[in-house]
C-alpha cells in the first residue's frame, strides 16, 4: 500500500508523537511511505530521512501549541495528487491539517487516525475544533489508541468505538541494554551511595513534579531524589525546593539515562492528567527492572502499563503523602521490590516493545488491505499454499498488484517462509515488486534463523532436564518441523517441553530457579533464555469438558512411553531431542487443535502441521484402524471431521490420508474461523477489544458453537471461570 503519514513534526524534531511516527514509518516494510508535517521554520522544503521522503510545510505562527500555515492546503493537495495514497495515517491531536484532509482526501483513500491524546488544555478553542474532530472520526476507517483505558476514557471516541484498535506504544529495547556493574555503581556513588528515587521527563504541568517534591518531604527512608530533564517549570521547581535530598541533573545522554534506570531503586512517575496517555519513560524504567510508583489517572494508559500490586504501586491522584508511603514501602521491602521489578521487566518485554507495537500496527494495515482482497485473489492464495505443501500443481499466474495480498495472507496465517520458498522455486514471483520481495526474503531468513536458535535451545533444555533426572520431550515445534520439506521454513513460536514428574514436582523444580514465574493449569513458564520463551508442561493439553478431559489425561498416562520414547536428530547436527510418536501425535495434536479452536485461536499453520503429520503416517503405513473409535470416546470425533474438511477441501490432501469422514457443516465453521482469525486468532474481530469486552465476546462466540459441539461449548465458560480462580489461588 501507499501510506501518507500526516504528523505535526518529524525527525530531527524530537517528541513522543514524532518518535512513534518515525518508528512506524521506518518499519512499514512492504509499503511505500511518505510524510507531510510542519517545518520548524517558515519555509517549505522536501528532504529524505533514511530513504523516506518528508514534505515540511513552513509555519507562519503557532497559537495554543498549533502551528498554522498559509500554504498547507496547496502542498497537501499536490502531495495527495502525486502520491495517490491508499491510506492516510493522521497523527492526532493536530486539528489544523485535519480541516484540509476533510476537503482533500479522495473517496478511495482510507483514513487512519492515530489518537495519541484528547485535546484537554485548549478548552477555550475546543468548541471550534470539535466539529472538525467529529467529521474526521466519522470519515475514519480506523482509530488507533495507545491503551484500552484511553479508549474507554476518551469522550470523543465513545460513539466510534467500533472503529477503535489498540496499538500500544513501544520502547526501543536495543537502547536499554544493561550497562556494566561499574557504570551503575558509579551513578550510585555519585549520590553518596544512597538509594535513588528517579524521575525523567519534561518539566511541565501534567508531569506532576510539585507532588513529587511534596512526597520527598514525607519520605522517611534514607534516599536521594534525582530529577532529570528540563522544561518551562524547571526554574520554578528549583527555587521552590529547599531539600538537599533533591538533585536536579538536567538533560542526560542516552547512555547515562540507561545507567540511572538500572541504578534507581524506585522510578517515580507523578503525572496527574490524561495528557500522559501512555508513559514511555515509565515503560523504559520498568524494562530496566525498576519498580514504579504512579498516581491513578482515570482514562490514561499509565495504570495499564504499571499494574498496581504486580509491577509497582498506584496511589490516589495528587496524594503526596500516599506517594511517599509507597516509595518507603519499596525501599524497605527488598523482596517486594525485587518481585515487582521482575514482573515489570517481563510485562514491558512482552507487551510494550517496538516489535509489539509494529506487530499491532501491521495487523491494522493488514485489516485495511484485506478489505480490498477479492475472492479470486484469495483463491489464488490457496492454490499457492497447495503448491507450497504438496509441490504438485504449479501455482496460478499472479498479477503484480496481487502480490501484496499474497504476502499479507501468508503473514496472517503464519506461513510466510513456506509460501515464499514455493514462489522462489518455480519463479512465479518474477513480477513481485522489488521492495516487497526483499522484505519477504528478509522475513523468510529470519524464520530460518529463529528455527536454528530454537533447535539449539531445545537440545540444551533436553540435556538440562535429563541431567536433573527428568524424562522430557518437545511437543509440536521442532518435531513437527522435521516433517516439512524444509524444517527451517516452519514459523516457530516458543518451546513447549513436556516433563515427566507431575505438576507439584515440576513446579517446585522450576520455582527453585525462578520463584516468581507464572503457573497455569497445564504448564509453568521457564524464563531460562533471553529471546526464547519456554513453557514446561506437566499436561500436554486439556479439554474444557471435565469428563472428556479426565479420559484424555488417562489416555496420555496409558501411552506415556509413546510420549517420551522417540528420539530424533535435528538438522545440521545440532543434536537429538525426544518427540512423541506419530500415533500419539494424532490424538494429542487433534486435542491441541480443538483447544486452539475454543480458547486461543486457530490458523492455517496449525492445520498444515496436521497435514504433514497425516502424510507421514500414511508414508510409514501405520495401522490406525483404532483411531476413529478412540477419538469418539475422547470427544474429538466431531471436531476431527471438521479438520478433515480443511485437509481435503482446502489443502487438497488425498482422501486416503483422512482418518475420519469429512464433516462439511462443522468444516465450514472451522474454515471460517481460520480464514478470519489467522494464526492464533490474532486477526479475529475481537482481538482489539479490552479484556472485559474480549471475555464477553468469547462467551457470545461459544454460545454459537453449542449446536455443533455441545459438550465442549457448554463447559468452556465454566472452565475459564474456574481456571481464573485456580491461577489466582496458585499464583
Amino acid at each position: 500500500m501507499r501510506i501518507l503519514h500526516v504528523s505535526k513534526y518529524y525527525y530531527p524534531y524530537i517528541g513522543g508523537v514524532e518518535n512513534v511516527c518515525k518508528y512506524i514509518v521506518e518499519h512499514s516494510s512492504g509499503h511505500e511511505v511518505e510524510v507531510i508535517c510542519f517545518n520548524d521554520g517558515r519555509r517549505n522544503s522536501t528532504d529524505e530521512v533514511d530513504g523516506i521522503k518528508v514534505h515540511r510545510i513552513g509555519a507562519l505562527v503557532t497559537i495554543a501549541q498549533q502551528a498554522l500555515s498559509l500554504t498547507y492546503f496547496s502542498v497537501l493537495r499536490r502531495v495527495i495528487r502525486r502520491f495517490r495514497p491508499d491510506v492516510i495515517h493522521f497523527h492526532w491531536a493536530n486539528p489544523y491539517p485535519g480541516l484540509f484532509l476533510l476537503l482533500l482526501i479522495p473517496k478511495r483513500t482510507e483514513l487512519v487516525i492515530h489518537w495519541h491524546m484528547d485535546i484537554i488544555n485548549q478548552r477555550r478553542i475546543y468548541p471550534f475544533i470539535k466539529p472538525i474532530e467529529t467529521l474526521l472520526l466519522k470519515r475514519a476507517a480506523m482509530v488507533l489508541v495507545t491503551s484500552p483505558q484511553y479508549e474507554e476514557g476518551s469522550q470523543p471516541l465513545q460513539p466510534f468505538k467500533a472503529k477503535v484498535r489498540v496499538v500500544p506504544n513501544g520502547i526501543d529495547d536495543n537502547l536499554l541494554k544493561k550497562p556494566s556493574p561499574q557504570a551503575i555503581e558509579a551513578v550510585i556513588e555519585k549520590h553518596g551511595g544512597k538509594k535513588i528515587v528517579f524521575f525523567v521527563g519534561r518539566h511541565i504541568f501534567y508531569k506532576g513534579l510539585p507532588y513529587l517534591i511534596e512526597a520527598e518531604k514525607h519520605t522517611k527512608s534514607d534516599c536521594v531524589f534525582v530529577i532529570a530533564g528540563d522544561g518551562p517549570l524547571t526554574k520554578q521547581l528549583v527555587e521552590s525546593c529547599h531539600s538537599d535530598r533533591v538533585v536536579f541533573v538536567g538533560h542526560l545522554s542516552s547512555e547515562m539515562l540507561t545507567c540511572y534506570f538500572y541504578a534507581a531503586s524506585v522510578f517515580a512517575f507523578p503525572s496527574i492528567t490524561k495528557n500522559e496517555a501512555f508513559g514511555m519513560a515509565l515503560a523504559e524504567a520498568m524494562y530496566c527492572y525498576t519498580p514504579a510508583v504512579t498516581f491513578t489517572i482515570p482514562g490514561s494508559g499509565v495504570n495499564w502499563v504499571n499494574l498496581n500490586g504486580e509491577t509497582g504501586i498506584e496511589v490516589p491522584n495528587g496524594d503526596g503523602v500516599a506517594f511517599a508511603e509507597a516509595i518507603d514501602r519499596l525501599l524497605s521491602d527488598q523482596q517486594l521490590a525485587h518481585r515487582y521489578a521482575e514482573e515489570a521487566h517481563r510485562r514491558v518485554a512482552a507487551n510494550f516493545t517496538m516489535g509489539q507495537m509494529m506487530a499491532a500496527m501491521d495487523k491494522c494495515y493488514q485489516e485495511l488491505d484485506e478489505r480490498c482482497i477479492t475472492p479470486e485473489t484469495a483463491a489464488k492464495f490457496l492454490y499457492l499454499v497447495r503448491y507450497a505443501i504438496a509441490r504438485k500443481e504449479p501455482p496460478p499466474i499472479i498479477g503484480e498488484q496481487e502480490w501484496m495480498a499474497m504476502f499479507l495472507l501468508a503473514k496472517k496465517q503464519g506461513i510466510v517462509g513456506l509460501v515464499f520458498d514455493a514462489v522462489s522455486r518455480v519463479g512465479a514471483g518474477a513480477n513481485i515488486p522489488r521492495q516487497l520481495k526483499m522484505d519477504w526474503l528478509f522475513r523468510t531468513n529470519r524464520i530460518k534463523q529463529r528455527n536454528m536458535l530454537l533447535s539449539k535451545r531445545s537440545v540444551e533444555l533436553t540435556r538440562m532436564f535429563r541431567a536433573d533426572g527428568f524424562d522430557c520431550c518437545i511437543l509440536k515445534g521442532q518435531g513437527n518441523a522435521l516433517m516439512y520439506p524444509d524444517p527451517y521454513l516452519r514459523s516457530s513460536g516458543d518451546i513447549d517441553l513436556q516433563v515427566r514428574g507431575g505438576r507439584e514436582r515440576v513446579v517446585e523444580y522450576v520455582k527453585q530457579r525462578f520463584p516468581h514465574t507464572k503457573t497455569a493449569y497445564q504448564h509453568v513458564d521457564y524464563p531460562v533464555f533471553e529471546k526464547v520463551a519456554v513453557e514446561v508442561h506437566y499436561l500436554p493439553v486439556y479439554m474444557n469438558n471435565p469428563v472428556y478431559n479426565r479420559r484424555l489425561q488417562k489416555w496420555f498416562d496409558n501411552h506415556v512411553d509413546d510420549m517420551y520414547g522417540r528420539e530424533v536428530q535435528l538438522p545440521d547436527g545440532i543434536g537429538a531431542v525426544c518427540v512423541p510418536s506419530l500415533t500419539f501425535n494424532l490424538v494429542f495434536q487433534m486435542a491441541h487443535l480443538m483447544h486452539h479452536f475454543f480458547d486461543e485461536g486457530i490458523g492455517l499453520r496449525h492445520m498444515i502441521d496436521y497435514y504433514f503429520l497425516l502424510k507421514k503416517v500414511k508414508e510409514e503405513q501405520l495401522d490406525i484402524s483404532w483411531l476413529p473409535a478412540e477419538l469418539d470416546r475422547l470427544g474429538l470425533r466431531k471436531f476431527a471431521g471438521a479438520v478433515m474438511y480443511v485437509m481435503y477441501e482446502v489443502l487438497g490432501l488425498d482422501d486416503g490420508c483422512l482418518i475420519v469422514p469429512v464433516d462439511d457443516i462443522r468444516g465450514v465453521t472451522l474454515w471460517s474461523e481460520i480464514r478470519n482469525g489467522g494464526n492464533f486468532g490474532k486477526f479475529a474481530d475481537l482481538s482489539h477489544y479490552s479484556l472485559g469486552r474480549k471475555n464477553l465476546a468469547k462467551y457470545w462466540r461459544t454460545l454459537h458453537l453449542i449446536r455443533q459441539y455441545p459438550a465442549e461449548a457448554l463447559c468452556e465458560p465454566l472452565f475459564r471461570t474456574w481456571h481464573f480462580f485456580w491461577r489466582w489461588r496458585n499464583s
